[in-house]
Formats: structure tokens, C-alpha cells, sequence
């Protein structure tokens, strides 16, 4: 179950948060353009009684035109346990993923479309390519998204994600509410300690509540 709704929130995770452009400030137009991004390694570290253990990490390749090709989910033992695939269609739009668990030969598979109110849907498929699961994106003026809502398979609400993020485009704060409107007791919220010479954070921590619960950190490679 664990790996599951890993590959599941694997999938939307970066599908939602790294691919979708941000649109430029006045600010930012007359500033050198940023080199593209190469690779991004990330490495998640426990916080438990002042001890920092290992939790989990992913490596993520995109192409000089700034699409991600694939992502690369790593273990407690540091082993590859989750690879997902980006596909695109002519036109390099991000039509879907595949997602293969390590051991398995059949991928997950996700299509990726616009609906007719003009916000992504991205549909998860069961081993009979009928679709269990669905998620829908809201947006908001700097293509952030700030709203995640789940159906099943059946069309019935399963909850939402609400985000909120500050004047970098960053993540900084967010909830879950079930289908019955409950929101969890665990409230995550960020706080970002660095960033490289362009802007990109390096290192972040998550809080629970106000408890410090995990450092994150991130190793950013540049096309030249």
C-alpha cells in the first residue's frame, strides 16, 4: 500500500510542481537569463531527537529546453525503488507518465490532459486499463497549484490538497482535507535555509505542526 500511494503522489508531485512555467516578473526581463537546469538530486533527511537519518531521495533529468525526461525515486537503502517516465507529444506538451516499480516489468501508467474548464487532469489506470484514480489542478496567476482534489475511479470526491506559496513561486504551507471535509491534524509548512547563485533553494526544512521534522536538500546541476 505504502508504494502505491508513493507512486501516485510521485507522479502528480512532479508532474504539478516542476513542469509548469512560471510566468516572468517585470523584474526579471532585464536580468541575465538564468542557465538551464540539467539535473536536480534531492535527498530528504529525518530529524528525531537531534539525530538526521536518511528517509528517501530522487535524482530528476530534464532536457536542454527545460522538459523533464525522468525521475528517479531512491529508498531508505539508497536503492532506485521507483522510475517515472515523462511522455510528450509532438508538440512537447506533457501528455502523461509512465511509472515502473523496481522488481516489475508493467509500468503505472497516467494521462495527463486540459479539461474543458481549462485545468490539468491527470488520470491514474488499474492493471485493467480502467482509471482508479483522477486528480484535478487549480492554478493560480503564476501557474502555481495551490488546489489538488482526488476522485476514484467511480468519480467520487476522495479529498484535497490546498498550497500556498510566497512571492518565489516556493511552497511554504499545506493541508489535507478527506472526502468528508475534514482537514488532518498534520499541517506541513516549509522554511527555506538556501539557494544557489540563481535563486533555486538548496536546502529547506518541514515542519509538522512546529515541530522540525525533515531537512531537505538539493544538489543542482546547470546545462552550460
Amino acid at each position: 500500500m505504502k508504494i502505491l500511494v508513493l507512486l501516485f503522489l510521485l507522479s502528480f508531485s512532479f508532474i504539478s510542481l516542476e513542469n509548469v512555467p512560471k510566468k516572468v516578473s517585470h523584474s526579471e526581463i532585464n536580468q541575465t537569463p538564468k542557465p538551464k537546469i540539467a539535473k536536480i538530486k534531492e535527498a530528504n533527511f529525518d530529524i528525531r531527537n537531534d539525530t538526521v537519518i536518511f528517509n528517501s531521495g530522487s535524482i530528476e533529468n530534464f532536457d536542454k529546453a527545460s522538459h523533464p525526461i525522468d525521475v528517479y525515486w531512491i529508498g531508505e537503502t539508497r536503492d532506485t525503488v521507483v522510475r517515472l517516465q515523462h511522455k510528450y507529444d509532438k508538440s512537447k506538451n506533457l501528455v502523461g507518465t509512465e511509472t515502473y516499480q523496481h522488481g516489475k516489468k508493467t509500468p503505472y501508467i497516467d494521462t495527463i490532459y486540459v479539461n474543458t474548464n481549462g485545468l490539468k487532469v491527470i488520470e491514474s489506470f488499474d492493471s485493467d486499463h480502467k482509471v482508479s484514480k483522477k486528480s484535478i489542478i487549480t492554478t493560480d496567476k503564476n501557474e502555481n497549484p495551490v488546489l489538488k482534489t482526488y476522485e476514484n475511479g467511480k468519480g467520487e470526491f476522495q479529498g484535497l490538497d490546498s498550497l500556498f506559496f510566497d512571492a518565489k513561486n516556493r511552497v511554504i504551507k499545506e493541508f489535507h482535507e478527506d472526502s468528508k471535509g475534514k482537514r488532518y491534524g498534520i499541517i506541513l509548512s516549509y522554511k527555506y535555509i538556501k539557494s544557489d547563485q540563481y535563486g533555486n533553494w538548496t536546502e529547506r526544512h518541514m515542519y509538522v505542526g512546529e515541530t522540525l521534522s525533515q531537512k531537505q536538500t538539493r544538489e543542482i546541476t546547470y546545462y552550460k
